[in-house]
């Protein structure tokens, strides 16, 4: 059993070479699926719903230590709409711009329109024309 020498066929260097010299095939990720998108949404949902009942059942604590029934569920109940609101609708923009990108990388050849122009703009926060 011999030492290998530094440039040999068999040496560490020449190894990390001849596997990156390889053509690689590009990966798969797993949430490219088509199945993968159902249960991301689901899980929004999953998440705005506990979010209601989390948040009702804050309000509902509060109302039964401080006896102000039913101000506390319903201010709650509102946050917990507001919050899961919120965060639906971040999650939703992220699946978007997810799918667009795949779109892309799918479809490399398809020629981009003005409307891939304006999506590809950051959101100014509603559909307020630009100054």
């Amino acid at each position: 059993m011999g030492i290998a020498r530094a440039g040999g066929a068999d040496s560490p260097l020449e190894c990390g070479r001849a596997m990156n010299d390889r053509p690689s095939k590009p990966e798969k990720r797993s949430d490219d699926s088509p199945t993968s998108g159902l249960w991301r949404a689901s899980g929004m949902g999953a998440e705005f719903t506990a979010g209601i009942v989390g948040m009702l059942a804050l309000g509902w604590l509060v109302d039964e230590g401080l006896d102000t029934k039913p101000w506390g569920m319903i201010i709650g109940a509102a946050m917990g709409v507001v919050g899961g609101g919120d965060n639906f609708f971040r999650q939703a923009q992220k699946m978007n711009r997810d799918a667009s990108e795949a779109f892309r990388r799918d479809h490399p050849n398809r020629p981009r329109t003005s409307r891939d122009d304006a999506a590809d703009k950051p959101s100014r926060g509603g559909d307020q024309p630009e100054p």
